[in-house]
């Protein structure tokens, strides 16, 4: 850092001597200078100044047109409004808006506010700013979003600023210097924001301190010259702009935007005063892809360019940030930087979110999957209280009832993914596929059993959304398997005993606070046994100790009774909340003859703590998708992709209800769109 500063200050310094570009603080006249000093001492003397008031404000014309359309809250539950209602009021927030599937079904100010009350915008200024560049590449002022801002600032042309792109201002790669925190009144930061020229300082002086494109850094610097970028691109003022090119087309209430001084320009990054409804406007307008009324107001593509992250920064896009992978603090800020992050209790429980995110926790969030928006305006809770960047979203997904295949996937954990092994008492090695979600020490085990002659490796399909879920997947290759490297030292005989062992193994191994036992066709009656269930007859003896009992048990494609064997009675004896699933195509002729024989232990347990997912038209092994992996014709693919991303859900569903004892209320957490 110390050789950047260096960098920092050397290039201003050439700058100023070889270019003669850079004016001097005289050049902006004692009157500027002077109400730059008032502003920094009003600023640091906790006065108007700042994110609480500005002092030289001029109008951005809106209408005064009729309130978005509303609705009851269809098909989101009451019991998730009232909650999320709940939590924005006891986090200081001013107002709580809900839009979904084209209508307002929930609306609540706080704390005397009501509906044209403006809020001060802080940050959710620069997804607007980044409209506002929309509009001016659709309507052909600019060029494309790799269009160089040199092209409108000649200043920038003979240095390495000639090399900042349009797009780098928006998704805060230009290389200027970062946000920082600054007392000094020569600061550069401080010029930049306080300043009466801030627009001039920021395009002479602001220096570049890496290369463009090659480094995020968040600076209200890039924000703030997307008003003098507008207008030179444009030949209109920003604020009459937004309010031509924006606002007005999208029937939005109007506000006020901070000058820097009479006549001046309007800070871009920052400083606007709108209502809520106008930036929920603006959410919806992305959330239709940029269009708003059957008219596209931004180019195709320019809102998915929108979400789309960059390799420097992979939760953060133009304007917007975006889910990635799961971490539980990230945010404006380079994730390099030990400040600037929000704290985020769980993953998203879609994996397409993006929102706003401005200071104070002031959050849009845009949810295409749920056709969903959320906004919360407001400003910071009180100390001791800290805002959880993820539970607003989550709420309301948790209560919404989706048609079957239609459910979000969840934002996902990154993954580590290696194989080991275990050693058992006799010496014999297990091998052992971990496929672990990163930075989730508190994640719960799954301890997965293949099918017959299978192997760890044939359930991708599964295995690897529900570790980015959230959960420590365990899979070993056991004795039986096709793949396992001492197969033919083994009898089939001997692959129930050593199934057994297997688990035992991993569970000492392992020791999860909490685990659950996950199996197939034959591994699914390994995760019967593992939760109580018994053999009869000679097999009798075989037996998962107890204190390796999971906390619940999925079976897909258990077998039917095997007399000698497994009675239907041996079920009766699983001791945990389970889950099982089979298909109205899964038979095994010569062994399952009939898919109904395979319900013999749904049948036999307790209807309290059991439950059954029945897919039409799914053989035993989901039409080639785990287990036995077969390639199929485009519909069958299809079909298949639906089951198991269902499927998936269901389980992932079911095992957080077991988890929080509320298996009895599954159908009233949307457990899944094929329960019988």
């Amino acid at each position: 850092m110390t050789n950047k500063i260096f960098q920092a200050a050397l290039f201003a310094f050439l700058t100023t001597l070889l270019a003669g570009c850079t004016p001097s603080t005289s050049e902006y006249g004692s009157e500027a200078e002077a109400l730059y000093e008032k502003r920094f001492s009003e600023f640091f003397g906790g006065g108007s100044v700042g994110l609480n008031g500005y002092d030289i404000l001029v109008p951005v014309v809106g209408v005064e047109a009729d309130p978005l359309p509303s609705r009851d809250t269809a098909n989101i539950s009451e019991s998730a409004i009232h909650t999320a209602i709940k939590y924005a009021g006891e986090m200081n927030s001013s107002s709580l808006i809900i839009w979904h599937k084209g209508a307002v079904v929930s609306e609540t100010y706080f704390e005397g506010n009501e509906r044209d009350t403006p809020i001060i915008a802080r940050s959710l200024a620069k997804p607007l700013a980044t409209i506002a560049v929309g509009r001016a590449i659709a309507e052909g002022k600019i060029q494309s979003l790799d269009q160089p801002v040199a092209d409108f600032f000649p200043e920038w042309q003979n240095d390495d600023r000639s090399k900042i792109l349009i797009r780098h201002l928006l998704d805060m790669r230009t290389g200027l210097l970062p946000q920082g925190f600054s007392e000094g009144a020569d600061d550069i930061l401080n010029r930049a924001y306080l300043h009466p020229h801030h627009d001039e300082i920021i395009i002479n002086e602001y220096p570049l301190v890496d290369e463009p494109g090659m480094r995020y850094e968040y600076a209200n610097a890039n924000s703030e010259l997307v008003a003098p970028l507008i207008k030179r691109a444009t030949g209109t003022s920003y604020e009459e702009w937004v309010s031509e090119e924006i606002l007005l087309p999208l029937g939005a209430k109007g506000g006020e935007i901070w000058l820097n001084r009479e006549g001046g320009t309007a800070h871009s990054g920052c400083c606007v005063l709108l209502p809520p409804e106008t930036f929920l406007r603006l959410a919806v307008l992305l959330l239709e892809s940029g269009n708003w009324n059957d008219t596209q107001l931004l180019p195709d593509g320019f809102v998915d360019q929108m979400r789309t992250p960059t390799p420097q920064h992979p939760h953060a896009g133009m304007g917007v940030y975006v889910a990635g992978n799961y971490i539980e603090r990230r945010g404006a800020m380079n994730l390099d930087r030990p400040f600037g992050h929000n704290f985020h209790g769980e993953p998203y429980m879609a994996d397409d979110v993006f929102l706003f995110d401005g200071n104070g926790h002031q959050v849009g969030y845009i949810i295409p999957s749920a056709d969903l928006v959320i906004l919360r305006t407001g400003v910071r809770p009180d100390e001791g209280l800290e805002w959880d960047n993820a539970k607003l979203p989550n709420i309301i997904l948790d209560g919404i009832q989706f048609e079957a295949g239609k459910q979000p996937v969840p934002q996902p954990y990154a993954l580590s993914d290696k194989t080991t092994e275990i050693t058992a008492e006799d010496g014999r090695v297990i091998p052992l596929r971990l496929i672990e979600p990163v930075n989730c020490a508190d994640c719960p085990l799954i301890i997965f059993s293949h099918g017959a002659f299978s192997a760890y490796d044939r359930y991708n399909t599964i295995l690897l959304p529900l570790a980015r879920a959230g959960y420590h997947i365990a899979a070993p290759n056991h004795v039986d398997s096709e793949e396992h490297p001492d197969r033919e030292s083994y009898e089939q005989p001997d692959a129930m005993g050593k199934r057994i062992e297997d688990y035992e193994m991993i569970a000492a191994s392992l020791k999860a606070d909490t685990s659950y036992a996950v199996g197939h066709s034959f591994g699914g009656l390994i995760a019967q046994l593992a939760g109580g269930a018994t053999l009869s007859g000679p097999a009798a003896a075989l037996k998962v100790d107890p204190k390796y009992s999971p906390d619940a048990v999925i079976a897909i494609s258990p077998p039917s009774a095997m007399p000698g064997v497994m009675e239907a009675s041996g079920w009766s004896n699983v001791a945990h909340p389970q889950l099982v699933v089979t298909g109205t195509t899964d038979v095994l002729p010569g062994f399952v003859d009939d898919w109904r024989d395979r319900l013999v232990s749904f049948d036999a347990a307790s209807r309290q703590e059991t439950f059954l997912l029945v897919y039409e038209d799914m053989d035993h092994y989901f039409d080639g998708a785990f287990g036995r992996e077969t390639e199929e014709n485009g519909d069958t693919l299809s079909a298949r992709q639906v089951a198991v991303e269902d499927l998936v859900y269901a389980m992932d569903r079911f095992l957080k209800a077991a988890n929080d004892g509320k298996t009895a209320e599954l159908s009233d957490l949307n457990f899944g769109s094929n329960e019988v």
